[in-house]
């Protein structure tokens, strides 16, 4: 099965990327992406399936995913007991490169831990509360302070000798190196350039290659068609914009590399089954809940 490529919403002014993610369930998201996440469920159980293994996790489960190994997360939905609320699963997720937390000689223990990191990394044993408890604060932190923390954090899971650390795959083949270049090429390049007017044509063409070809080579490691990547990546930026911003929603969609209003209401209603408005609304809403 090919895992999706998702794209990890960043900005100028953010190194990591941190989310406290609530739901009724974790649906089954077969998906890679070009950064390292640690994943903490502070409220769930289910099973986590990881390259070619299957794992059991519950509350307090904390894993490591190196970049483009293939992972998914499928939480148990409980019926709540009369009288009882029902049970909202929860999770705390920080994605990061490597780069942004081994650039100096004191890093040694983090690289030393990202290397290992290859196949994914399950933590456990004593020495594992202290950890768990920084890392459910981290989106209560400012970026600074985020930072900081989850250097403290990553610095502790590699050098700490009571945490227990198991590998989640046996597999080697789901490394960045295995990826080819030319879809390295393509990921790298939409990313940065999504808000431009791009084609299938002009990124084949940087690639020395037919369209035809560079779409059979799309389906084939990704699994999905060119366009659809596209749309993706634009619509995750604008629903940052939608979430963080009062931007109008014409601004967002030209900013995300829509010229068309209509196409991006339609693209949008597809993807996140819910007009722009409509999302904009219901996540202001859960903001003031929250609070």
């Amino acid at each position: 099965m090919t895992p999706n490529y998702e794209h990890i919403q960043t900005s100028e002014r953010i190194s990591i990327n941190v989310q406290r993610r609530v739901a009724a369930c974790f649906p089954f998201h077969w998906h890679h992406h070009a950064e390292f996440e640690l994943t903490l469920i502070t409220e769930a159980d289910g099973s986590l399936f990881v390259a070619d293994m299957i794992h059991p996790f519950a509350k307090n489960h904390l894993a490591l995913f190196s970049p483009f190994l293939p992972h998914a997360y499928l939480s148990v939905r409980s019926e709540p007991s009369e009288g009882e609320h029902e049970k909202k699963h929860e999770a705390v997720v920080a994605h990061f490169l490597a780069s942004h937390v081994t650039p100096w000689p004191e890093s040694m223990h983090i690289e030393k831990l990202l290397k290992r990191a290859q196949s994914g990394l399950l933590f456990s044993g004593e020495g594992i509360d202290d950890v768990i408890e920084k890392f459910k604060t981290l989106p209560d932190e400012d970026n600074h302070a985020r930072v900081l923390k989850l250097l403290s954090i990553l610095h502790q899971l590699g050098s700490d000798s009571r945490i227990m650390i198991k590998p989640l795959s046996t597999s080697k083949q789901y490394t960045r190196k295995s990826v080819d270049a030319r879809i390295n090429h393509t990921l790298t390049y939409l990313t940065e350039n999504f808000a431009e007017q791009i084609t299938q044509a002009e990124v084949a063409e940087q690639l020395g290659m037919t369209p035809p070809s560079f779409a059979r080579l799309m389906q084939r490691s990704l699994g999905r068609r060119f366009t659809h990547i596209l749309h993706d990546i634009r619509i995750n930026h604008a629903s940052q914009l939608l979430r963080e911003t009062d931007k109008p929603i014409t601004v967002i969609a030209l900013e995300s590399g829509f010229n068309n209003l209509s196409n991006f209401n339609r693209i949008f209603l597809r993807l996140k089954m819910m007009p722009p408005m409509s999302y904009r609304l219901q996540h202001q809403q859960h903001l003031r809940y929250t609070k």
